[in-house]
């Protein structure tokens, strides 16, 4: 009796369940119909859905045909008639004859005009939307890469960074307007307005907030700070003018001086004459004028961001020692001294600067030159006093001669008692080597010497003063000798000769050869 009463319950629900799946497709006020290919609408009874699961009058439209999901019939997320590309926003991917492949816009008409562009990125309202064939590019906040039509592999992170970019390519801009006007190549701006001035210049880089360039199309030009502005292509600029504290690091700065790679080396340098024409000075920078002459050319809205927050008054109140470069250029053109001390501008905003590191070079060589002038007086003087003890020598013996004759007579004084005893003096065997005659000498000079009899070998040797042999003269005569010298080829300076007998340097002198 059970079993029979269950299945009659069973049998009602069925019935039931049908009837209600008909009332679906005929009742007037439904809300949910099946077509008969098996589309499903929500919300209209009189639609006949052709595909997916479509919602009339509210706010969801799924339509497999367009591969689309659409709010209030405004398309929100779909991928065109190709799968590797996603579009989310009403307008993303605007384009309806776009062939580019693996594509990603999210964002008010974010890449709406990309036709035949791939790897493209882009998020933001506005973002990447003038793209039309330009590949490989990341484009996040609004309005980035704004302007792109064919640049690739850029990156643009930032409300209207590279908004201005349409044929650029391989720029990176981090930054709130960072590369805001940039159409160059292969340039990277990170930080708030970072190199908004430059427009079509290449392979630049600006780190920090405000970091630029003086002008739009330097090449290979760095600025690294806030505020920092370079002036001149293939050039680094460190810090603003409001920069106070210096430079520091750990280890030193090195500039490579590698001789593998010089050419041209010469000697060329000027020393004494040079540094002697240099005025020391003390003295203070206005650096606030100073930075007014470096921006003269930004818009005045520009110059008032780039100097807000600036306190330029310790910068100012430093008090340097150094040199004005005007004045060093000009000493150096006063004695015909080409160098890289100077930078003279290359552009209206471009200051004057000097390397105090390179002045050390003729400094070196103004050292070198009074240590010649020294050694140079060294030698007259030791030439001065061999004079004189030779005089001397002269004096003594004229005196001895006038002594031994007093002597002499008041031995022939009977009244006189004085011992005497003879002595024999003999320099046979004595070896002389004299000082040079005259000294200093221009064209010729003679040398006088005595080679006693019992030698068995003798020469005379010249060295330049550095050591470097000039010329050997062999000795063979014995007794009194005499070189006579003739120096035309010379250079002026100081040279040496020395007299070696059997191996023995015996004695060495200084003879001076005067221009």
């Amino acid at each position: 009796m059970k079993t029979t009463n269950h299945i009659r319950y069973n049998r009602i629900s069925i019935l039931f369940s049908l009837t209600a799946l008909l009332h679906c497709t005929i009742i007037s006020n439904a809300q949910v119909r099946v077509s008969t290919t098996g589309s499903v609408s929500v919300g209209d009874t009189t639609a006949n859905p052709s595909g997916g699961l479509k919602v009339y009058g509210g706010d969801l439209n799924l339509n497999s045909t367009s591969s689309s999901f659409k709010i209030n019939g405004n398309k929100v997320l779909f991928n065109d008639s190709n799968i590797e590309n996603i579009f989310v926003g009403y307008g993303a991917g605007g384009s309806s004859h776009m062939t580019g492949l693996k594509n990603t816009f999210s964002g008010y008409t974010a890449g709406y005009s990309n036709t035949s562009g791939n790897h493209n990125s882009a998020l933001g309202g506005y973002a990447f939307y003038t793209n039309t064939t330009g590949h490989g590019n990341i484009a996040l906040g609004s309005s980035t890469l704004y302007q792109n039509i064919s640049g690739n592999l850029n990156t643009a992170c930032g409300m209207y960074a590279l908004y201005s970019n349409n044929y650029g390519s391989n720029s990176t801009a981090m930054g709130y307007q960072s590369f805001y006007y940039n159409t160059g190549s292969e340039n990277t701006a990170v930080g708030y307005w970072a190199g908004l001035t430059n427009t079509t210049g290449t392979s630049n880089t600006f780190l920090g907030s405000r970091a630029d360039a003086f002008a739009g199309n330097y090449t290979n030009a760095t600025a690294i700070g806030y505020g920092a502005i370079v002036t001149g292509s293939n050039r680094v600029q460190l810090g603003n003018s409001a920069t106070s504290g210096g430079v520091f690091t750990f280890t030193g700065l090195y500039q490579t001086s590698d001789g593998r790679f010089k050419t041209n080396v010469t000697e060329n340098v000027k020393g004494l004459e040079f540094i002697k024409k240099l005025r020391p000075v003390t003295y203070n920078m206005d650096t606030k004028i100073f930075d007014d002459f470096i921006v003269q050319n930004m818009p005045d809205s520009a110059k008032t961001m780039h100097q807000a927050g600036m306190d330029f008054t310790s910068a100012s109140a430093i008090i340097h020692s150094g040199f004005i470069a005007q004045e060093v250029e000009q000493a150096a053109q006063q004695v015909g001294y080409s160098s890289s001390i100077v930078h003279t501008p290359s552009n209206s905003a471009d200051p004057y600067a000097l390397s105090y590191a390179e002045i050390v070079v003729p400094l070196v060589k103004a050292v070198q030159e009074l240590s010649k002038n020294d050694s140079i007086k060294d030698a007259k003087l030791e030439a001065i006093q061999n004079k004189i003890d030779q005089l001397d020598a002269v004096i003594n013996s004229c005196c001895a001669i006038h002594t031994n004759k007093s002597v002499q007579q008041n031995n022939s004084n009977p009244e006189s008692s004085v011992n005497s005893k003879d002595i024999e003096l003999s320099n046979k065997n004595i070896i002389v080597l004299n000082q040079n005659i005259p000294n200093p000498f221009q064209d010729q000079t003679i040398i006088n010497y005595y080679l006693p009899d019992n030698f068995t070998h003798a020469q005379i040797i010249f060295l330049e003063e550095s050591g470097k042999l000039i010329k050997t003269v062999e000795l063979t005569e014995k007794g009194n000798g005499q070189l006579n010298v003739f120096g035309n080829d010379l250079t002026s300076g100081i040279y040496t000769y020395s007299l070696i007998v059997d191996g023995q340097t015996i004695e060495t002198k200084k003879m001076v050869k005067a221009k």
